[in-house]
């Protein structure tokens, strides 16, 4: 039977739709703003507890295993698991115990395989070490299934105490670890235990919420599976690539000099919790691009459009700001030792940039059935991206790994919006794109010639030239803000549809 591929069934959208999609997106900040300042702090701690050799182990470890993470515990399922429950409500309860078994058998599966490649690898016994015990965490992967019914119903506040918890209790861990002057088994302890308890907690809130029971998940019958994974793999796939694409210049690095990987890490601790940015708005896009690709492909174009625009237009007078400030704010926040990180921390923000149009992007693929073809760009460049890395990391270190990331994720954003003309209809924001590209180059240019004044100056000009000129380009672009907050806030109607703005509706 072809569970997957059968008509799906959209839901009507609820009244109070508009008051949930704003509360379900700004309640994924507050743990993101906070895992993002906080992480912060801790790395700047660690980098003087550490030292730069020592954060770039430490930063193997993580790196470690999250490449088991991602290349063999988090095979897409969610995705597909989130898309099919958004629109065939009637079959998620079926779904969900399926899928939390499959997931349960992944993860043990991913943990063994982390294990048994310890053995045979060449690193020092704390590595190993801290590796097997922070690898504990691969067996958390059912908790992630059991948590998609909120994001399908937009209720992601519910999850906001246990995500906070986590944050919270991760650093301060780390932080008694250090004052106690504990080995890096012990910081990878610390990180075991704030997870266990931030995803047991969510785990059970899904559970209860979609009214699963230990016969369900026990009589979760194989038939679903092989659908679910088939439907899964590409975007799996396409997962293990972006992973390489995160992690390997790490590892990459690590080969060559510790130091390096550590200059590297403190260069991308900062673009890389920006980059939770668009991961958590898609999350409360994707059910919405979802449901609007089988109902209105007129409303998908608009949704897609908006978002990629809007967010564009927050991030690029950022990333000019921050590539102004590069160098005083490395210095400051990691100190003497960390000056090198402040050119690859500039290109690594440059490259942020261009990862928020990109999230969006494949996601939308992925929302139309679509997802073979954005395993089909990442296969393409994954290449281009290697020959770089190695052509430039062994002279330039953690520099050259910030470049050849930001050359691919460029050619990324290219490909994408071309499969986006090709295969959504062309429901591409290529405009949207184009505007940012422009008030990008002019808000550089504005940079440059106001330099002599100093980095914060010259940074706040560049800022707003490209402000100025990202409005001229779309002039719509304040009013939409302006409309989306007022309608936000507006009481729904009983039985009415969506909102404009970026949850629906055309020009």
């Amino acid at each position: 039977m072809n569970e997957i591929s059968q008509p799906p069934q959209v839901p009507n959208l609820e009244p109070d739709l508009n008051r949930r999609l704003v509360s379900n997106t700004l309640v994924q900040f507050a743990p993101t703003a906070l895992r993002t300042v906080l992480g912060v702090l801790l790395v700047a701690v660690l980098s003087r507890y550490l030292g730069a050799k020592g954060l770039g182990e430490y930063a193997l470890v993580f790196t470690y295993v999250a490449t088991f993470n991602i290349v063999f515990n988090d095979w897409g399922l969610g995705t597909i698991v989130v898309r099919e429950i958004s629109q065939r409500p009637h079959e998620r309860r079926a779904l969900l115990a399926s899928a939390t078994a499959l997931q349960t058998v992944i993860s043990c599966l991913a943990y063994g395989l982390m294990m048994a490649t310890l053995l045979v690898l060449h690193y020092s016994p704390a590595f190993k070490s801290a590796a097997m015990l922070y690898g504990l965490t691969l067996l958390l992967g059912p908790a992630n299934v059991l948590a998609l019914v909120f994001q399908a119903d937009l209720r992601l506040t519910k999850l906001l105490a246990p995500s906070a918890l986590l944050v919270v209790l991760n650093f301060l861990l780390s932080i008694a670890v250090v004052l106690l002057g504990g080995p890096l088994l012990a910081l990878a302890g610390a990180s075991l235990i704030a997870f266990a308890v931030g995803y047991v907690w969510i785990g059970c809130l899904g559970w209860r919420y979609a009214g699963l029971t230990p016969m369900a998940l026990f009589s979760a019958g194989w038939r679903r599976w092989w659908p679910l994974v088939r439907e899964a793999w590409p975007i799996g796939v396409a997962c293990t690539f972006k992973m390489a694409w995160q992690q390997g210049p790490i590892l990459l690095l690590g080969a060559f000099s510790l130091s390096a990987t550590g200059l590297f890490n403190a260069a991308n601790r900062v673009p890389q919790q920006l980059t939770l940015v668009p991961l958590a708005l898609n999350v409360t896009m994707f059910p919405l691009l979802a449901r609007s690709w089988v109902s209105d492909r007129l409303r998908f174009a608009s949704q897609l459009d908006r978002l990629v625009g809007g967010s564009l237009f927050i991030i690029v007078p950022g990333v000019i700001f921050g590539i102004a400030v590069a160098d005083p704010f490395v210095r400051l926040l990691f100190g003497p030792e960390f000056a090198g990180a402040a050119v690859p921390f500039a290109m690594l923000l440059a490259a942020t940039g261009l990862i928020f149009p990109i999230v969006f992007l494949a996601e939308a693929l992925n929302a139309a059935r679509h997802q073979r073809l954005n395993l089909v760009i990442m296969m393409a460049l994954t290449p281009v991206l290697t020959a770089l890395l190695f052509a430039l990391v062994p002279r330039h270190g953690a520099s050259g790994a910030a470049l050849a990331l930001m050359v691919c994720y460029a050619a990324y954003l290219v490909a994408l919006l071309a499969a986006g003309r090709w295969r959504l209809e062309g429901a591409a924001p290529v405009r949207a794109v184009a505007s940012a590209g422009l008030a990008a180059a002019l808000g550089g240019v504005a940079l440059l010639v106001s330099s002599p004044i100093g980095p914060l100056a010259s940074g706040a000009v560049g800022a707003a030239v490209a402000v100025v000129a990202f409005a001229l380009v779309w002039p719509s672009i304040i009013g939409e803000y302006i409309r989306l907050l007022t309608e936000w806030r507006r009481p729904a109607v009983a039985g009415s549809s969506s909102a404009t703005g970026v949850t629906g509706g055309t020009e």
